[in-house]
């Protein structure tokens, strides 16, 4: 079973603030997750060739051509702060 304070080292590395309530039903959903996780281990898969998605895709995406971006000046026009060529934007990681 996750224990309580691996529920709180993963809110704090989430950077959530969970209450009691929350923590205990976080701790419950993530051990069935590992229980179901521990239930695929168990599948065999010997002989079954491993594949990156369900289904064949094909890319619809077009393909990189070099063009011409905005000017610099163009692209910063509407920042609230910059400084000189750059964006100035607010501080989201502390550590």
């Amino acid at each position: 079973m996750i224990s309580r304070e691996e529920v709180l080292k993963l809110a704090e590395l989430a950077r959530l603030r969970l209450s009691e309530e929350e923590i205990v039903s976080l701790q419950r959903d993530l051990d069935q997750m590992l229980e179901y996780v521990r239930q695929l281990q168990q599948v065999d898969t010997e002989g079954i060739e491993p594949m990156s998605h369900s289904i064949d895709l094909k890319s619809v995406m077009r393909p990189d051509e070099v063009k011409p971006s905005l000017p610099v000046e163009e692209a910063l026009k509407n920042a609230p702060e910059r400084v000189d060529d750059f964006f100035i934007v607010p501080r989201v990681v502390d550590r």
